[in-house]
């Protein structure tokens, strides 16, 4: 039944994307400079250790026992979209 429900769909799924980055000569693209410059767009791609460290930085209380994308909800609403991190 697991192999029904997981590893099949899982295969496909590879192999799906495998025609399409043969077909577009690329597997991934790369971060283009926006990801630096907007803050939304570097919050979501922080570990877990980086937002507490920034949520400590911007005095966030109780940060600590949060998870990652409620402290991310809580740093974005504390900082200004366009900031640089």
């Amino acid at each position: 039944m697991a192999v029904l429900l997981v590893i099949i769909p899982e295969e496909i799924a590879r192999i799906i994307l495998e025609i399409n980055s043969k077909s577009r000569g690329h597997i991934l693209l790369k971060k283009s400079p926006e990801w630096e410059v907007n803050a939304e767009l570097k919050i979501a791609t922080m570990k877990i250790k980086e937002l507490r460290l920034l949520a400590k930085h911007l005095q966030l209380f109780g940060y600590s026992s949060e998870t990652a994308d409620k402290l991310r909800t809580r740093i974005l609403k504390k900082i200004p979209s366009k900031l640089p991190i």
